[in-house]
């Protein structure tokens, strides 16, 4: 999306994704975990995932009116990346939840439950590539 970004924007689109990754550096360290603690984790993955559909309708509108071009794309990213700092925050807290839970239900020690789950969708996820 990346490359994307700079292939249908040029400067703008460059600019854009380092404004994505400065407010999702920003939003993972300052503001992520306390809506994660007020929303709990799948609620706040489901509010991360709403600013990436703001994300790409802003960048949608960045590329259909280009007399909007520079603004669309500038707003577009710095909601995106403050989904991003949410969402990443949120899997994590999601993640040792489930395993949590797993190790439970399976009686089972929390460590190797963790390494199971992380195992398996490292496979799944590489198994893509």
């Amino acid at each position: 999306c990346l490359a994307l970004a700079s292939a249908r924007l040029g400067k703008v689109g460059a600019l854009s994704s380092g404004i994505l990754y400065l407010t999702y550096t920003l939003s993972s360290v300052t503001g992520a975990t306390l809506v994660v603690k007020q929303l709990g984790a799948r609620n706040a993955m489901v509010c991360g995932m709403m600013f990436y559909v703001v994300y790409v309708a802003c960048f949608w509108a960045a590329v259909a009116f280009p007399h909007v071009e520079t603004v669309a794309a500038l707003t577009g990213a710095a909601i995106g990346g403050i989904g991003s700092g949410i969402i990443w925050t949120a899997q994590g807290t999601y993640f040792t939840q489930a395993a949590e839970e797993h190790a439970l239900c399976q009686g089972c020690e929390w460590a190797d439950c963790t390494a199971s789950l992380s195992g398996t969708f490292a496979f799944a996820y590489l198994l893509e590539d």
